[in-house]
C-alpha cells in the first residue's frame, strides 16, 4: 500500500475512512461500495492522457519518460523551489544541516523525480515525508544515510533473510520494471516486538530503498507489485491493521511508483482484505489496482496476460497448498547486497536485475535459455534470411560486426550482458557483442537465396510467452 498524496487534513479523513472499514471487517463482512466510488473518483481526477497512462501502466505497455539534459536540469531547479516553498518540513531542514551533501545530491532527487514522474511539487512532498518517517523509524544517527543490512537489528536480519515473504522476481517483466512479489500468508511471522508495525516498516523500508537506489532502469520504469493471497486467512486484529497502514506509509513516502498493483485471491472473504488494501493506496496506484480471483492457475495466466515472468514466481501449489519454497534468489540477493554496501562504488554501474530484451554472451545453458537470448536468436535467423533474399553477400564475420553495432548505437531495442560475479552484470563491449553475434551465425543454417527462413522451433516455457 502506499501513503495517500494529501494535506494532512485529508491524511486523517483517509485514515478514518481507512481505520472504520477495518472494524467493519472485523465485526462482519461489509458492503464495500464505498471502496468503488473512491477508485472512481480516482479516475475522474486525472486527466484523459493520465488515464490512457494507467491503462497502459497496467497492461504492461508503458514506456519511460525520455530525460534530456534540459528536462534534468530544470526539474532539478523547480525541485529546488518547491522544497523551498514547503512551510513545515522539520525532519529535513534536520537533514540539510547535517549532511547537506546528502539532502542535495542529484542521484537522491532525481529518484522521488522519476517516481513522480519528473512532477516537482509531488517530488518535494515526498522528499519532505520521506525525511519525517525517516526520523521517526530510524532516529537522527541515521537521517542522512542509506540504510544498510548491518543498520537492522539481529532479530531483523534474522527475520529478513529467512522469511522473504516480500521478494523481487529475478528478472523483470515485459515493460523492464522489476516485480515485487508478496506471499500475504508468511507475513505474520514478522509481527514481532510489541509494535509490529514499526519492525515490519523498517524491514520494508530497507528493502524497497536497497532495491531502488542504484537501479536507475527501476526508477525510469516503475515497479510492479503482486499480492498473492490465495490460502491468506487474515487475522484482521490490531496489529495487522497498524502493519497495514504502517507498510503503505512507508510505500508511500519512497521513492517508488507503483504501475501496477495485482491482488490474486481465492476466497470470497478475502475481498474484504483486498478492499482495505485499494483504499489506503495512493491515488496514482489506486488507479492501477488490479484484482484477480480465482486458482492458482487462473491467477498464473492473468498474470502471464499482464507481462509478469511467472515462471520465476518462488512458490508451488501442490494439492490446493500454496507453499513459498524458493528462496535462492532471494538469499543470493542478500549476499550481493552485502557486497555492494561493502563497496558501493565497486558495483555503481553494474546491472544487478536481468531483463527480458537482455542478451547474455557468457557461456552455459542456463544463460543461453534466459528469453532475451532466445530471441535473439530467432531475430539473428530472419536477419540472415533478408540478406539472402535480397542478394546480399556478407561474410557472418561482417554480418556481426553491423548488428552489433547496430545494438550498440541502440537501432535495436537489445542489449548484451556480461557476467561480472554470481548475480552481478556490465554491458559487453562492441568486441564481445561481435564475437557473440558471429557464434549464434556460425550455428545457425545457411539460408537459401530467394527464401525467407522459417522461425526455429524453440522450447518455449510461460516466462517467454509472457513477452510474445
Amino acid at each position: 500500500m502506499a501513503f495517500p498524496d494529501k494535506d494532512e487534513s485529508a491524511c486523517q479523513c483517509h485514515c478514518a475512512l481507512f481505520d472504520d472499514m477495518f472494524q467493519q471487517t472485523v465485526q462482519a463482512e461489509p458492503s464495500f461500495s464505498v471502496v468503488d466510488e473512491i477508485i472512481d473518483e480516482a479516475l475522474k481526477s486525472h486527466s484523459p492522457a493520465e488515464q490512457d497512462q494507467a491503462f497502459q501502466d497496467m497492461n504492461a505497455v508503458s514506456t519511460a519518460i525520455e530525460e534530456t539534459e534540459e528536462l534534468l536540469m530544470s526539474s532539478l531547479f523547480q525541485l529546488e523551489a518547491k522544497l523551498n516553498e514547503i512551510p513545515q518540513k522539520n525532519a529535513y531542514m534536520i537533514a540539510y544541516q547535517q549532511n547537506r551533501d546528502f539532502v542535495c545530491d542529484v542521484e537522491f532527487r532525481l529518484m522521488f523525480l522519476r517516481a513522480k514522474r519528473f512532477d516537482a511539487k509531488k517530488a518535494a512532498e515526498c522528499i519532505v515525508k520521506h525525511m519525517e518517517l525517516k526520523l521517526k523509524l530510524w532516529g537522527l544517527a541515521l537521517l542522512t544515510r542509506r540504510i544498510t543490512f548491518n543498520d537492522l537489528d539481529a532479530e531483523s536480519q534474522q527475520v529478513f533473510a529467512n522469511n522473504g515473504a516480500i521478494q523481487i522476481l529475478p528478472v523483470r517483466d515485459s515493460a523492464g520494471r522489476v516485480v515485487f512479489f508478496s506471499m500475504e500468508k508468511n507475513h505474520r511471522p514478522n509481527y514481532r516486538t510489541d509494535t509490529p508495525e514499526v519492525f515490519v516498516s523498517r524491514l520494508l523500508w530497507y528493502y524497497l530503498m536497497a532495491v531502488m537506489e542504484d537501479d536507475v532502469e527501476s526508477q525510469k520504469n516503475g515497479i510492479v507489485y503482486v499480492a498473492y493471497s490465495l490460502g491468506n486467512k487474515p487475522a484482521f486484529d490490531d496489529a495487522e491493521r497498524k502493519v497495514l497502514w504502517g507498510a503503505g506509509e512507508v510505500s508511500g513516502v519512497c521513492p517508488i511508483r507503483i504501475t501496477s498493483f495485482l491482488y490474486c485471491y481465492d476466497q470470497p472473504s478475502q475481498k474484504a482484505l483486498m478492499d482495505i488494501f485499494a483504499v489506503g493506496l495512493q491515488i496514482t496506484a489506486r488507479c492501477r489496482f488490479q484484482p484477480i480471483f480465482g486458482s492458482d492457475t487462473e491467477c498464473k495466466h492473468k498474470m502471464m496476460t499482464l507481462g509478469i515472468p511467472v515462471n520465476h514466481l518462488p512458490y508451488d501449489a501442490i494439492d490446493d497448498q500454496i507453499i513459498l519454497n524458493n528462496n535462492k534468489f532471494f538469499n543470493k540477493w542478500i549476499d550481493i547486497r552485502k557486497r555492494i554496501e561493502a563497496n558501493p562504488m565497486i558495483y555503481k554501474q553494474d546491472i544487478k536485475l536481468l531483463g527480458m530484451n537482455d542478451i547474455v554472451v557468457d557461456k552455459g545453458r542456463n544463460y543461453q535459455e534466459h528469453y532475451g537470448s532466445k530471441r535473439f536468436r530467432e531475430f539473428l535467423v530472419k536477419e540472415m534470411a533478408k540478406f539472402a533474399s535480397s542478394g546480399t553477400t556478407l561474410s557472418k564475420p561482417k554480418m556481426a560486426r553491423q548488428i552489433a553495432d547496430k545494438i550498440a548505437a541502440g537501432t535495436l531495442k537489445m542489449r548484451f550482458v556480461k557476467n561480472v560475479e554470481k548475480g552481478v552484470w556490465r554491458l559487453a563491449t562492441n568486441q564481445e557483442m561481435a564475437a557473440k553475434v558471429e557464434n549464434y551465425l556460425r550455428r545457425l543454417p545457411k539460408p537459401v537465396p530467394g527464401k525467407l527462413a522459417e522461425k526455429p522451433r524453440l522450447r518455449l516455457t510461460d516466462r517467454d510467452l509472457v513477452a510474445m
